[in-house]
């Protein structure tokens, strides 16, 4: 039976295949050992996963910000959406709770499911085989997506769903069937990623662009279109249920407070405004600093997010690396492929979505490099096609030849280029290996990780498991120690504490981005008593009675 289907499988397609058990491989190997969950996401990810086996729902025990005031813990999340721990839980479920387990679903994803997608979509796009085996290999050697497929992050997740929606725009100009399965994905995507629900714009766009010989109003009542968006909805609708529930907002995520400001840093303490009688900030409140500082705002965080798809997500605006050659060489035709390729309509199922998505990292509070990097297949597989048609042209142009001569000569230029690009790829991923760090190793030059697996291990080992720490990093300790947790707020002495007696916090980890805790850290101010120290950090018993109320 396996012969059989290898047999009619694309042989390409096979070569991919091993191709990614030889990655598989050599990530699980580098994963394996590794105790450090992550910062922030990778351990949120993990915690719903733990309450999906536990408790059935994603409910959680720590609190990550107080723009909501929860009567206790635990409490639904409202921050991170679950798509991502879905896909963890079942390998809890078979090895245990572990940071290599919260890392299998996207080591598997990146090895055995992106590569053929974007081989499907270069194919797709380009009509090209070569060229989608090469944009197959050029993934799955990516440094970034590398580096990201080693985290327990829903990033490769979301490349999948959107490397998928995107081939079924494609598809569906041939067959409006296909027009169910995009729908299906936009509509999944908001699992994954907050920002997942811009698919259904992109959706929308699409029917305008590519089918503009019609008139406005038929593009979208078309009835393959309208059953794409239901099925999209549809699919969307229990995440809209739940968060009406629970928030009175169906698209609810505290990450709206967060856009509230052009920098990344939060305003100074969402719960206390809401016990004030203070609404929470809003989207709209960043341009009270002015039109002009938020035109200059938005200006170079659109340029950022340019640089980073159109030339190197790598690196800042204008600074060119050599390292970075292989990006340079696919993302730049792909740039000219989604302009110039005037012949080719299915290119328009790509940069509807490139565009959406450089518009929404312009208008983020800050521009993060992985927010870009799903995006990236999309522009390896046009890059790949775009660069084999060019090739092919020049070879018409230049061979005076048979045909034959004119394939042979293109196809051997092509896979020149692609392992120019795979060689230098493989370089790159190297010398992140050699540098060291988190993914690649639990501890790299710059401490990372040690005071939260060490601190859960005591209080786990020491404390009732239902005691409540007030800690920096939450997510974190919560993942080692599986006890509530709760954020410190960036605010006064009184207010902190008024705010973590709230939630029953009888201990305090301190950390150096809440400097307004020195006094008690050093004792100049009564209130905090050392329970447990190590080298990298302290435990402090909390002392309500001591502290000043005002």
């Amino acid at each position: 039976m396996v012969i059989g289907l290898m047999r009619r499988c694309d042989p390409l397609l096979i070569l991919l295949f091993l191709a990614g058990l030889l990655v598989a491989g050599i990530e699980v190997r580098t994963a394996r050992p590794i105790r450090f969950i992550g910062h922030a996401d990778p351990a949120v990810y993990a915690e719903m996963a733990e309450s999906l086996i536990t408790r059935g729902n994603l409910s959680v025990d720590y609190v990550s910000y107080y723009f909501i005031r929860y009567p206790g813990l635990p409490r639904p999340e409202d921050h991170w959406p679950p798509l991502y721990s879905f896909a963890i839980a079942p390998f809890f479920l078979m090895l245990g709770k572990s940071a290599f387990a919260a890392k299998l679903p996207s080591i598997l994803l990146f090895s055995f499911a992106l590569p053929p997608l974007v081989f499907a979509l270069t194919k797709e796009v380009g009509g090209n085989r070569l060229a989608a085996l090469v944009s197959g290999m050029s993934v799955l050697v990516y440094p970034a997506l590398f580096e990201y497929s080693l985290q327990a992050l829903s990033e490769i997740l979301l490349a999948c769903i959107v490397g998928a929606f995107a081939l079924a725009l494609a598809k569906s100009l041939d067959n409006q069937r296909w027009h169910l399965v995009a729908g299906l994905l936009m509509g999944l995507a908001s699992y994954a990623k907050g920002s997942g629900v811009l698919l259904f714009g992109c959706y929308l766009f699409f029917q305008l662009i590519a089918s503009h010989e019609q008139p406005f109003l038929r593009r979208l009542a078309n009835r393959r279109v309208l059953l794409g968006l239901l099925s999209g909805f549809l699919v969307l609708a229990p995440w809209l249920i739940r968060n009406t529930l629970h928030f009175g907002d169906p698209l609810f995520t505290t990450h709206k407070f967060e856009m509230s400001r052009w920098s990344g840093r939060l305003e100074d303490d969402g719960f206390l405004l809401h016990e004030d009688g203070q609404r929470p900030p809003r989207f709209r409140d960043r341009f009270n600093e002015g039109w002009s500082a938020s035109i200059d705002a938005l200006a170079n965080n659109l340029k950022l997010a340019l640089w980073w798809f159109a030339l190197d997500l790598g690196s800042g605006f204008g600074s060119w690396r050599q390292v970075s050659a292989h990006t340079y060489i696919t993302h730049i035709p792909a740039l000219l492929g989604f302009l110039f390729w005037s012949g080719n309509r299915k290119r328009h199922a790509l940069w509807p979505i490139v565009v959406v998505q450089l518009f929404f990292l312009a208008l983020a509070f800050v521009v993060i490099r992985r927010l870009a990097a799903p995006y990236v297949p999309l522009m390896l597989a046009m890059g790949w096609a775009t660069l084999s048609a060019a090739l092919g042209a020049c070879v018409q142009r230049v061979v005076p030849r048979s045909g034959r001569i004119r394939r042979l000569a293109a196809g051997g230029a092509l896979a020149a280029l692609g392992a120019v690009v795979v060689w230098s790829s493989v370089g790159a991923v190297r010398s992140a290996y050699a540098r060291g760090g988190p993914p690649y190793e639990e501890v790299g030059r710059d401490f990372v990780g040690r005071e939260y697996i060490d601190m859960g291990r005591w209080l786990r080992k020491n404390l009732p498991a239902d005691t409540v720490t007030a800690t920096r990093d939450p997510w974190e300790l919560h993942f080692y120690s599986g006890q509530p947790a709760v954020q410190i707020p960036n605010a006064s002495i009184h207010r902190t504490f008024a705010a973590l007696k709230s939630y029953g916090a009888e201990y305090l980890i301190p950390n150096q981005q809440r400097p307004l805790l020195d006094p008690l850290v050093s004792g100049r101010v009564p209130g905090l008593e050392v329970v447990y120290r190590n080298k990298w950090t302290a435990l402090y018993k909390i002392r309500y009675d001591l502290i000043p109320t005002e």
